[in-house]
């Protein structure tokens, strides 16, 4: 199993659900129930995740990434959603499409 680094936060209904939006929950993310270990106590916290479950294969290739951090490799560079191109869709990046019958 590898291991992810990450933030935890408490947060209200309110925050969640605006997370939820945030997110694109469920649609493209799912908000999925975990345990994460913090750092700093070792202590196991129950913690809310939000993951890719339905995804293209391929992306299993890709190198596995602990944590992000844009200032190593500058091609992976974080861009907000007005310095996209306007019909980029991420969900057509990650989610599975429907297959015809």
């Amino acid at each position: 199993m590898q291991k992810v680094f990450g933030e935890v936060y408490e947060v209200d209904q309110k925050l969640l659900e605006h997370l939820d939006w945030l997110e694109s929950h469920p649609a493209l993310y799912t908000r999925t129930p975990t345990q994460c270990v913090m750092l700093d106590t070792q202590v196991i916290e129950d913690c809310d995740v939000y993951m890719v479950m339905n995804f293209k294969p391929h992306l299993l290739s890709l190198p596995h990434l602990s944590s992000y951090d844009d200032s190593l490799d500058k091609s992976c560079r974080y861009r907000s959603k007005g310095e996209r191109d306007e019909d980029y869709l991420m969900a057509s990046e990650i989610k599975e499409q429907p297959h015809d019958s």
